[in-house]
Parts: structure tokens; C-alpha cells; sequence
């Protein structure tokens, strides 16, 4: 597994996920809009569904607590790699909630990366941006300082991250522009395609 190429987002900004990389919904349930979901996304993107990571309605209708130790025995049945393997390196795992706050997306990615030795950061963020569970639920929950500080690691001594694809303008012909060089990986930067320059993360 080669560093990170695997995301996650939610289906409101399904519009810039952009080739090789492809949408996953892993949610119960999708979105009531006009075409469905997927015709939203870009030209090349595919969409499709991976119900084992789904919740069911049943936990839906949980208290939190209730919830977290149900979704906590879903992911302990699952073999991480063979999910890892067929979700696909190009997988942006898509649910309803925003980013940045408590989401089953992010358990599922801090799941994968705990089992799995990976970065699965929030499309558009660096992984060191991203948000990270302080969820004691969960067996895979090792604090959030040591999780953040084993983030650190990884960054700084793995190989470099992929870059994720710039989406195009709308309406106005892309100039052209030469590759995003590799980021030095030990800093929180983030690529603006507007720039063509890394820049400090937001």
C-alpha cells in the first residue's frame, strides 16, 4: 500500500472528486436528488455502493453509546485488508456529514489506518488537518496526542502521499500547468492548483 490514495468526503462535495480517484458510499441510504447521487459526479469518476461499512437503521435510531458498540462489533467481523482491497486504493469513502466532526467515514478510516499501517486523510486536507476520533468506543482508539503524534510519524517517515487530482475551473479552459512536485512531507501543506504552489494548510 504506497502511501495514501485513499479518501474520504461527503456526498455534498461528490463535484471535486476527479479521476483515478472513485466515489464509495459506505452510508445507509443516499441522497433524494434529481439523477441520484451519482449523476453529480465529474466525467470518469464511478460511483458505487459498499453496504458492509454501512450502519443499519436500526443503529441509526441509537443512542451514541448504543451505536459506537454495535459499529464497533460491525468493523471486529470485517478482515481490514480484504475491505482495504476491495474498496480500492482510488476509494473516497462518501457518507452525509460534514467534515470535521464526529462521523463514521472517519471511524472506518482510523480503522483501516490503525489495522493497516495507512494515511486516510479527508479530501482536501492534509491527514495532519484531518479530523481524528477521541473516541473511546472503539479498541483502535489510542488517545488523540498519541494518534496525532503517530500521524506526525507517519508522514514524516513514510513515502510521500499521493497527490490528489486538481479539480478543473468551471467554465474558464484550464492553463497549462506542469505536475504538482512531491511535498515535503513532514510539513502541513496542501496543493492549490490556483497557485501551482503548496501552501500552509487552512
Amino acid at each position: 500500500m504506497k502511501g495514501h490514495a485513499m479518501f474520504t468526503s461527503n456526498f455534498e462535495r461528490v463535484g471535486i472528486i476527479r479521476p483515478p480517484l472513485n466515489a464509495v458510499t459506505i452510508a445507509r441510504g443516499h441522497p433524494r436528488c434529481k439523477g441520484g447521487w451519482k449523476a453529480h459526479l465529474a466525467p470518469g469518476v464511478e460511483g458505487r455502493a459498499y453496504t458492509a461499512l454501512a450502519p443499519s437503521w436500526a443503529m441509526l435510531k441509537m443512542t451514541a453509546d448504543g451505536y459506537d458498540h454495535e459499529f464497533a462489533r460491525q468493523l471486529a467481523a470485517l478482515d481490514p485488508a480484504r475491505v482495504f482491497a476491495e474498496l480500492g486504493e482510488n476509494a473516497v469513502l462518501l457518507c452525509f456529514c460534514e467534515k470535521d466532526q464526529r462521523c463514521h467515514r472517519r471511524i472506518v478510516a482510523e480503522w483501516l489506518e490503525d489495522a493497516l499501517d495507512v494515511l486516510i486523510p479527508e479530501l482536501g486536507q492534509a491527514r495532519d488537518d484531518t479530523y481524528t476520533s477521541m473516541n473511546e468506543n472503539y479498541p483502535f482508539f489510542f488517545g488523540y496526542e498519541a494518534k496525532a503524534a503517530w500521524v506526525e510519524r507517519k508522514l514524516a517517515t513514510g513515502p510521500a502521499p499521493a497527490e490528489e487530482p486538481a479539480p478543473p475551473t468551471p467554465l474558464v479552459p484550464a492553463p497549462k500547468s506542469t505536475p504538482a512536485p512531491r511535498r515535503q512531507i513532514s510539513t502541513r501543506q496542501t496543493w492549490n492548483p490556483a497557485t501551482g504552489q503548496w501552501e500552509p494548510a487552512k
